[in-house]
């Protein structure tokens, strides 16, 4: 029973001074922040850019921030963040903190300088800078003299007029690049007549081709088209119609369009 008077009567003691007893430290919350690096940000084992990484966060992630402390100066900014989530480091230039990060304990005697680390990789470059103002046109200086007018060189001779030669022959009539064949005929009523339009010598290949029914078709009368198709079978090739008509007489037209 003295024992355990004399241990909280040192509590007390200790609580007057000001003094931290074990287990009765202030706990507060970890604040949450941004990584604002460009590509990735580098989690280090102590508060320098030399010592060993600990994974790293990429940019525009969330991390837990316990405290603050004091360490390698980057970019002039020497304060470090000690992560709440994971147990490492990392640079307060490079991390936004949602609101204030409490200070780490006291820091201990500072150790030896460490070696240097190796070059980082070259940062990206930035915009370019505003175009400044043109300046001032200078005056435009004085008209140098004129410099002297070389020799006229001498006239050469006129050579002969050369004879008129031979015409050429003539050339051949200009032919279209397309060219339209018909083939009309009268059907007979019933009856399935193939109506073939054939290319011109001139205009040897087939685009194309159809039917149409002439200007004096018999009124009331009735066609039935069966088939409309190019055929090879012909040199020039041809439009091929088959049709039947329900009344004789019945004029009817097919056409081929042609080309060289």
């Amino acid at each position: 029973m003295q024992l355990r008077g004399a241990v909280s009567g040192a509590i007390v003691s200790a609580l007057a001074l000001g003094l931290t007893v074990a287990g009765s430290a202030t706990a507060h919350a970890d604040t949450p922040g941004t990584v604002t690096a460009p590509d990735t940000l580098t989690v280090r084992s102590e508060p320098t850019t030399s010592s060993a990484p600990r994974g790293s966060y990429s940019a525009g992630e969330r991390l837990s921030l316990k405290c603050r402390t004091i360490g390698q100066s980057v970019y002039g900014n020497s304060a470090w963040y000690e992560l709440g989530s994971r147990a490492g480091y990392v640079a307060a230039h490079y991390v936004s903190a949602d609101g204030a990060v409490p200070t780490c304990g006291p820091a201990g005697p500072r150790g030896p300088k460490g070696a240097r680390g190796e070059q980082g990789a070259p940062g990206k470059d930035g915009k370019d800078g505003v175009n400044g103002k043109d300046g001032v046109n200078g005056k435009d200086g004085a008209t140098g003299p004129q410099g002297p007018q070389g020799l006229k060189g001498d006239k050469g001779e006129t050579g002969e007029k050369g004879a008129r030669g031979p015409a050429g022959p003539q050339g051949d009539p200009a032919i279209p690049e397309t060219q339209l064949a018909t083939k009309e005929v009268t059907l007979s009523k019933d009856q399935e007549t193939e109506v073939v339009a054939k290319c011109p010598d001139t205009h040897p290949r087939v685009l194309s081709g159809g039917y149409y029914y002439s200007r004096d078709r018999i009124a009331g009368a009735e066609y039935e088209v069966t088939a409309s198709m190019p055929t090879e079978e012909t040199k020039p090739a041809a439009w091929l119609v088959s049709v039947v008509a329900d009344d004789d007489d019945a004029p009817f037209t097919g056409y081929a369009l042609c080309s060289k």
